[in-house]
């Protein structure tokens, strides 16, 4: 019974959002984004994730890596994460697939740390990190 005219039920928080709008001209989408171009391009970003497989002994992380998916059947393999300057929120998410005695070591950049140590280590099949920048070192979720 009560409530707002039009079924309103409250308020969304404030959420700022920044973009870099070099990615929407590069795709073709618009030279002078809308509101609308931003949105469906952040939610094509959200669930079109880009999934790499990688089998070499090391592998460095940048802007084009989302799921990395690391079988280490033959090596050791090394992920070294990005320098944390201008990628604060960023996620990645890596994941040991073979079955293998090898193992997945996850290094910060320099002395970037990853909830205050240098490296972590995946050994056992499917353990897995999902990883995001903060503003001084790596978070684990």
């Amino acid at each position: 019974m009560g409530g707002p005219p039009g079924g309103f039920i409250g308020y969304l928080p404030q959420t700022r959002v920044t973009y870099d709008y070099s990615e929407l001209k590069a795709s073709g989408i618009a030279s002078s984004p809308t509101l609308l171009d931003n949105l469906n391009h952040i939610r094509y970003k959200l669930t079109h994730k880009h999934v790499d497989t990688v089998t070499q002994t090391s592998c460095v992380l940048n802007k084009s890596n989302d799921v990395v998916l690391c079988d280490c059947t033959s090596n050791n393999i090394l992920v070294e994460l990005p320098e944390l300057t201008g990628i604060i929120g960023r996620t990645y998410r890596i994941k040991k697939i073979d079955s293998g005695g090898n193992t997945v070591t996850i290094s910060g950049y320099g002395s970037e740390q990853i909830e205050g140590q240098i490296t972590r280590s995946l050994s056992s099949q499917y353990s897995s990190l999902t990883i995001i920048a903060g503003n001084t070192e790596w978070y684990i979720f």
